[in-house]
C-alpha cells in the first residue's frame, strides 16, 4: 500500500494505490492517525487500490465511522465495489458526513 497527498483548497487529498489487505492495515492505521484524522476536509481516492481483503475492508469501515462519529467530514471518490459494499454493510453510506462519488 502506498499513499499520495498534497493538501488544496478543498483540504487534504489522499490517493491510495496497492492492496488493502491484513498486511497494510497497520500502514493504513499508522497514516489515518498522522494525516487524516486532523484534517477538517479530506478527499479519499480509492480509484487505485488493486485489492482488498476482509480485514483492509474492515479496518477502512472503522476507521471511517470513527471519523464521521466525530462529525468530521470525508469524500471518497472511486472505491472498488467490495469496499463501497463494506461501507454499505455498516450503513456508513446513510451518514451526512460522508460523500462517495
Amino acid at each position: 500500500m502506498k499513499f499520495e497527498w498534497s493538501e488544496s483548497k478543498v483540504g487534504l487529498r489522499v490517493v491510495v494505490r496497492g492492496e488493502l489487505e491484513v498486511t497494510s492495515c497497520n500502514c493504513l492505521e499508522h497514516f489515518w492517525e498522522r494525516y487524516i484524522s486532523p484534517r477538517d476536509e479530506v478527499h479519499l481516492d480509492l480509484g487505485e487500490v488493486e485489492s482488498s481483503d476482509e480485514a483492509g475492508r474492515e479496518t477502512l469501515a472503522r476507521l471511517v465511522s470513527e471519523r464521521l462519529a466525530a462529525n468530521q467530514e470525508l469524500v471518497i471518490w472511486r472505491a472498488p465495489e467490495d469496499i463501497r459494499e463494506a461501507l454499505r454493510g455498516q450503513g456508513l453510506d446513510k451518514h451526512s458526513s460522508l460523500t462517495l462519488e
